[in-house]
């Protein structure tokens, strides 16, 4: 059908007069400056402040970011919508001449995206790319209108299939990253030699990639999405009350993409009639502060917030192929599996709202980074139920020690609701004597305790955030016990609970053996001891249900320690959960 359309455009491109064409491409270019100059003079009128101090100044503009939500924006006026559509049938009446310029195409599949007409804008853009003999923009200007149509598979094949023509310079000009990054990464970025950046910038996207269980980099692609609505945008008549076309816009752009919305205010701290832009407030962080200089984030203690909604990012992106995405509680346990291997599980729990309740499962997944090249080395996908609105879910994969980064991952197809949990964490060398991470869990039947992991007595904590007072179950694995005696190996274990000091956590928040822990010593820590029995053969099992009482509010480790009675070997793990009232 493209195919057939593009055909009828160019015969009656040759039906027409030159003149007529330059009449009607000069209309189209009237109805432009008409929406610009109405979607400024319109914008919905506000008193008093809205903001302070520039936060940040770039160019000539002032930056302020929000550190709570503002009032919602007045809809649209409708003489702004009207106009929009009328910009859009000049620029279509155009487009049936001279679908082969860049100057019309361009401009019309940005006010089709603009008007949440995506299907429209692919279907102009791939007539643009048949048409013309720009096999740069071309397949850029495609690649624009199917990212807006969210198919970033597609877009990403179109974007490097426009980049890869390009020289050398141009292309940089595209993919540089660095209005994105933070100060300090800044500085690594421009040290590096130009052989080198496309390594980092591989890097910084898949870290920065919403969502593996989607198709597509849904943030790579917005990234030259917004180079290429800068060109676009540069296209537009200057108004009154508009700025040129500049660098500093272009950097604005790059980083939060378009205005959502306008407002014009009075009696502020702006000149009276200053007009504000306020970009999309559902936008996340998705390029992590520092990931270049100081690698992925660790796994936060338990209950502090989530470092993608930051209000003051250098970025924000929010995509368009999920409606919402959230913070996904959820906890790591990592279990000595014998030599070179070690069971890396991760329990989660994903709260649905209320768009999303009605959903029966969802989709799940886990993936396994390498920590330095981030190379996939394991992932596990699979769909989980969902009860009472809430869908708790496990996942565990075989892996080797390193540093590795996990990507826990939950998807509402139907809603379009997801949740996600992304981290750095060090899967250790094990001794010959290991205990597992402990595994908090509900708390277990009395005379039922779970015997191994998949044990349906094993119901295993998403969020490890109590109040004072709960009950929990914890299960751990040991393996590597010595000899037995009568058919049972014979071992002591220590479970103590101690002070945690937040700002003395590690770099690597659940490397937490064999370095300082940050365990406050100011009174004696509360402990239990007890001798238990394993088999002759298998891991040995530890079940027992814990009291969280006499324990204030904060963080506290709960830490297990094993010693073999045979032959003297001690060993010792930790868990850190937050206690609220």
């Amino acid at each position: 059908m493209t195919l057939l359309l593009a055909v009828a455009l160019q015969l009656s491109a040759a039906q027409l007069p030159p003149d007529s064409v330059d009449t009607i491409r000069k209309s189209a270019r009237r109805a432009e400056a008409r929406f610009e100059r109405l979607a400024r003079t319109l914008a919905p009128l506000r008193w008093g402040s809205e903001g302070g101090d520039c936060d940040e100044i770039v160019g000539r503009f002032c930056l302020t970011y929000d550190e709570g939500r503002l009032p919602e924006p007045e809809p649209e006026p409708s003489r702004v919508t009207e106009a929009r559509r009328e910009v859009i049938e000049a620029l279509r009446h155009a487009f049936s001449y001279e679908a082969d310029r860049l100057e019309t195409t361009g401009p019309l599949v940005r006010y089709l995206v603009e008007d949440d007409r995506a299907a429209e804008a692919v279907s102009a853009a791939r007539t643009y790319a048949l048409l013309s003999a720009d096999s740069v923009w071309g397949p850029l200007l495609l690649g624009f209108a199917l990212h807006a149509a969210a198919d970033d598979s597609a877009a990403e094949r179109e974007f490097d299939a426009g980049l890869a023509r390009l020289d050398a310079a141009e292309r940089r000009g595209i993919e540089d990253v660095e209005w994105i990054l933070s100060p300090r990464d800044r500085g690594v970025y421009r040290d590096l030699e130009d052989a080198a950046r496309p390594a980092a910038e591989a890097k910084l996207w898949r870290h920065s990639d919403p969502l593996y269980l989607t198709p597509g980099n849904e943030r790579r692609a917005e990234h030259i999405a917004r180079r290429v609505w800068s060109r676009v945008l540069a296209m537009s008549p200057v108004v009154a009350g508009m700025p040129r076309w500049g660098k500093d816009l272009e950097e604005i752009t790059v980083r939060y993409g378009v205005p959502a919305a306008r407002t014009r205010t009075w009696g502020t701290i702006y000149r009276e009639g200053s007009l504000v832009e306020h970009f999309d407030p559902d936008q996340l962080a998705f390029v992590q502060e520092d990931l270049l200089s100081r690698g992925p984030a660790p796994t936060p203690p338990p209950g502090e917030s989530w470092a993608l909604e930051e209000p003051r990012s250098r970025s924000g992106f929010a995509p368009r192929t999920i409606r919402r995405l959230i913070a996904l509680d959820h906890q790591v346990t990592r279990i000595p599996a014998g030599p070179g291997a070690v069971v890396f599980r991760v329990d989660g729990r994903m709260v649905m709202d209320s768009v999303a309740t009605g959903a029966s499962s969802i989709m799940t997944g886990l993936w396994l980074l390498d920590g330095e090249t981030l190379d996939e080395l394991e992932q596990t996908v699979s769909t989980s139920p969902v009860s009472a609105d809430t869908a708790s879910f496990g996942l565990e994969v075989l892996v080797s020690p390193g540093d590795r980064i996990y990507s826990l991952e939950g998807v509402d197809t139907a809603s379009g609701m997801a949740a996600r949990a992304r981290y750095a964490v060090e899967v250790p060398v094990y001794g010959d004597l290991s205990v597992s991470d402990p595994l908090i869990a509900a708390a277990f039947p009395a005379n039922a305790p779970p015997q191994s992991r998949t044990d349906p007595a094993l119901r295993p904590a998403g969020s490890l955030v109590f109040r004072h007072g709960d009950e929990v179950g914890l299960y751990a694995e040991v393996v590597g016990l010595g000899r037995a005696v009568d058919g049972l190996r014979r071992y002591e274990v220590e479970l103590s609970i101690r002070d945690a000091d937040r700002a003395a956590f590690p770099a690597r928040a659940l490397s937490w053996l064999g370095r300082r822990l940050g365990l406050s010593s100011e009174r004696k820590p509360p402990r239990v001891a007890w001798i238990a029995n394993a088999p002759e053969e298998g891991p040995a099992v530890l079940a027992i249900n814990l009291k969280l009482d006499d324990l204030g509010e904060g963080l506290h480790a709960l830490v297990l320690s094993v010693t073999d009675l045979a032959s003297g070997a001690a060993t010792e793990s930790l868990r850190v959960v937050r206690i609220e009232r």
